[in-house]
């Protein structure tokens, strides 16, 4: 099926309802410029109101959240001139640049050269004159989304959801118990256990969605990396040992006051 106008048309046209509830984040108006669709992939170009970059990046989340997938840049243009505000290029994370002809035999590779794209352009409204474009959709619709759903591989599966990013809600929930002193095991285990409280009869399902439940190689590297950890080690705890330092140097204990961290 397809579904099509030009964008000098002032045609519309009623949205596929599947376009709508499985694809598209809620709460924007869409105009569909064009729309096809097969048994295994969506191909579509949208426009909406969004103005701005900000709130481009937010629908690019949004969508993301929806559909479960994850995208990484393909292609970041300079935002200069009259014509743009933002224009990004994005690829399925599943299509990774290979270093050697042999990464995509290792057991974890997640490379499926998945052809899914997505390409979001805000243009730039122009209100100080009447501008020139024949481009209908310029004042009110200004962003464009170029959509080609196309995944080679299944977007539901675990051996999918357990390459996504993991969301920055968990991962400040983790930070804040690294402050309360657990170590990544700990921390994985406990955060699991209030998982389980959560999702009731759903945990079962939970755990292999990377996005929800980080793994324990995420959790050693998120507090090795910690900025809220080092912030609260100079502030708080950094006097702490200064003083243990002084009070072993008081009793001569100088060993003690060298090899002590």
């Amino acid at each position: 099926m397809r579904i099509g106008n030009s964008r000098h048309e002032h045609q519309e046209y009623i949205m596929d309802e599947e376009l709508r509830e499985v694809l598209l984040p809620d709460g924007y108006e869409y105009r569909v410029c064009e729309y096809s669709r097969s048994a295994e992939d969506i191909h579509a170009v949208l426009r909406l109101k969004n103005t701005t970059e900000d709130s481009a990046r937010l629908w690019i989340k949004e969508f993301q959240e929806k559909t479960k997938t994850t995208l990484r840049c393909k292609k970041k243009h300079k935002a200069a001139g009259q014509k743009n505000v933002f224009h990004v290029q994005l690829r399925c994370h599943h299509n990774t640049s290979t270093r050697t002809h042999t990464a995509d035999l290792r057991a974890g590779s997640k490379n499926t050269s998945c052809p899914a794209t997505l390409t979001e352009i805000v243009k730039r409204v122009i209100t100080s004159r009447k501008s020139r474009s024949s481009d209908i959709h310029a004042g009110l619709y200004p962003m464009i989304v170029k959509l080609a759903y196309n995944h080679n591989h299944p977007v539901l599966c675990s051996d999918t959801l357990k390459h996504r990013d993991v969301s920055e809600e968990v991962k400040n929930t983790f930070l804040k118990l690294y402050q309360a002193n657990h170590s990544p095991s700990t921390a994985l285990h406990v955060y699991k256990y209030n998982l389980s409280e959560d999702y009731s009869e759903e945990f079962v399902h939970a755990p292999a969605d990377r996005l929800i439940c980080p793994d324990l190689q995420w959790c050693y590297r998120t507090k090795a990396f910690s900025v809220v950890q080092l912030v609260d080690f100079l502030f708080t705890r950094l006097e702490n040992v200064y003083e243990q330092k002084l009070l072993d140097v008081a009793n001569n204990r100088w060993k003690q006051a060298i090899t002590s961290r």
